[in-house]
C-alpha cells in the first residue's frame, strides 16, 4: 500500500499483507502465514476489484463513456464495489 493515490480507483487492490510471524510460532506451524488486508480497499472488500476491471475494460473498449449508468444484477458487497467504481 502506497502512500498517496491520485484517486480511490488507485487503491483498490493495492492492500498490505501482513506476516503473522507470531501465530506460526505459537501454533509451531513449519512455514509462513501471511494474512491480505482486503478490508482496507475502498470498498472494504476483496470484490471491489472485479467491477473495476470490468468498468475500466468497458471503458477501454469504447462500451462505457462517463455519466453513462452501470446496472449490476447482484447483490452485496460486489453491487457496493461496482457502486463505488461507477461514481468515479
Amino acid at each position: 500500500m502506497q502512500g498517496l493515490f491520485k484517486d480511490v480507483r488507485e487503491a483498490i487492490g493495492n492492500t498490505p499483507m501482513v506476516h503473522l510471524s507470531r501465530i506460526a510460532t505459537h501454533y509451531a506451524v513449519e512455514g509462513n502465514i501471511f494474512a491480505k488486508m482486503e478490508y482496507l480497499n475502498p470498498g472494504f472488500s476483496k470484490k471491489d476489484r472485479v467491477p473495476l476491471q470490468m468498468i475500466e475494460g468497458a471503458e477501454a473498449a469504447g462500451f462505457l463513456t462517463k455519466g453513462q449508468s452501470v446496472v449490476e444484477l447482484t447483490s452485496g458487497l460486489k453491487y457496493l464495489s461496482t457502486d463505488l467504481c461507477e461514481e468515479l
